[in-house]
């Protein structure tokens, strides 16, 4: 079969502004992160651009036109400093070599809940741009879209009350991203017209990199934005074909986690064989946990009470019941005692008090994240705000006066006690602390 393949991408001036305006409105700061790693040459071209930002931000009101070829020009109004520096900075990016013959690499980050991860490698602020450009780009191609977490829960939420028969699935892909089958992607990739070569070569050239940080010869880096899209590029297919059954009730999926419902007469085995004969192809497999793997039939008699999804536990009824899943649970419980144990263990210095009080704070609050995408908020409201039962958050707040009240400092124990994860959720309660302060506290979290 003959592809007919999109030429190769060829960057320019008005696709490198798109993903500069795509970078700003995500909430990161593209000067900041490409000062930090920018040549003498780049740093001081992002000098003049972060100068000319501030004289627009000083000066609202002034326009600037566009020309259709992504320079600046062609109209009636005079380009503001910004824009010049702006376009004279991917000039520069544009004639860089590293930008030129860019092919991401990895070099391997922290583990996370023991699992290894991987973080994209620069030698300069034209590489970095490179990268961020490719994601870009990328997401285009592939047509990608990113599941929006709360909005699946509330259709999973809703699907509890439904009062007809059904069958259910609960289905998990095993190591998902380390299972991913080189020969499979580059395949579809290669036969894929909407790909560029260009694209195709960076996939290639990604997977190279993995294979020689790794050691492993099928997955893909976790940790990085390109292998995000990349997995739902992979599973997009797939879910296609089970969106289609005719009998498909409803079928969502977050990363690796799906869940989906089908019509009564829809057969939990062959429906768990149609999943697996799907995945295959790809290089992976579903879960053999029973807990992530479940194909319920129609029988009434046989349908769970409750089903535990994305970190929730849902129960079945007309007004479904939803609370943290007994993991979840279980992880918010250990990080209240492993701040405590911390902190035992310590000289229990002004400054340890202090980090103890901040970390309680942090559970049973909110914040917003820093440099992160825009209206990033993380806490205990934030984080779930699907609950609509909050008995075990009295659990949780029972468990800090517990602990609480074993210390020897009194005015430490009265601060902690008026923390409450119930408060913080029906108040949505907010604290303020600075990115250093942030990985200080959560550093002793990172192994759970």
């Amino acid at each position: 079969m003959v592809v007919v393949r999109s030429h190769d991408r060829v960057p320019s001036p008005k696709t490198l502004r798109k993903t500069w305006k795509k970078l700003e409105r995500s909430g990161v700061d593209p000067i900041r992160k490409l000062r930090e790693i920018g040549t003498p040459t780049e740093r001081i071209l992002l000098t003049f651009v972060e100068q000319g930002r501030r004289l627009r931000d000083a000066q609202a009101d002034l326009s600037v036109t566009v020309g259709a070829d992504g320079n600046l020009g062609g109209g009636t109004a005079e380009a503001s400093e910004y824009e010049r520096s702006l376009s004279a900075f991917f000039d520069v990016i544009l004639m860089s070599n590293d930008f030129r013959t860019f092919a991401p690499k990895v070099r391997e980050g922290a583990p996370i809940a023991k699992k290894r991860t991987y973080r994209p490698h620069f030698d300069s602020a034209s590489a970095w741009f490179a990268y961020r450009h490719l994601e870009s780009e990328l997401r285009q191609e592939m047509h990608t879209r990113f599941s929006n977490r709360n909005s699946i829960v509330d259709l999973v939420s809703d699907s509890m009350s439904w009062s007809f028969d059904r069958t259910i699935v609960r289905a998990d892909v095993k190591e998902f991203y380390e299972n991913i089958s080189h020969e499979s992607l580059i395949d579809r990739l290669e036969g894929d017209p909407s790909v560029s070569s260009s694209s195709v070569r960076a996939v290639y050239s990604l997977l190279e990199s993995y294979k020689m940080v790794s050691g492993q010869t099928r997955g893909i880096p976790r940790g990085i934005g390109l292998s995000a899209c990349i997995s739902e590029y992979v599973l997009s297919r797939f879910d296609d074909t089970m969106r289609s059954r005719s009998d498909c009730l409803l079928y969502v999926r977050y990363v690796d986690d799906v869940y989906a419902v089908f019509g009564p007469r829809a057969d939990p085995k062959r429906l768990k064989q149609e999943f697996r004969e799907g995945l295959e192809p790809l290089g992976l497999e579903l879960s053999s946990k029973a807990e992530k793997c479940r194909f319920e039939g129609a029988d009434p008699s046989k349908t769970p009470a409750a089903l535990e999804y994305l970190g929730y536990r849902f129960s079945f009824g007309r007004a479904p019941e939803v609370v943290l899943s007994s993991r979840r649970l279980d992880r918010m419980r250990e990080r209240i005692e492993v701040a405590f144990r911390v902190y035992d263990g310590s000289k229990q210095s002004s400054w340890e008090k202090a980090m103890l009080l901040d970390r309680i704070r942090y559970l049973t609050s909110n914040t917003k994240l820093d440099g992160n995408k825009r209206d990033a908020y993380v806490g205990i409201r934030f984080s779930q705000p699907a609950l609509n039962a909050l008995d075990q958050l009295d659990e949780l707040d029972s468990l800090i006066q517990k602990e609480s009240a074993r210390l020897n400092d009194t005015s430490l124990q009265l601060k902690l006690q008026r923390l409450s994860c119930r408060s913080g959720f029906t108040t949505s309660k907010f604290h303020t602390w600075t990115p250093r302060r942030m990985q200080g506290m959560s550093s002793i979290w990172r192994e759970l």
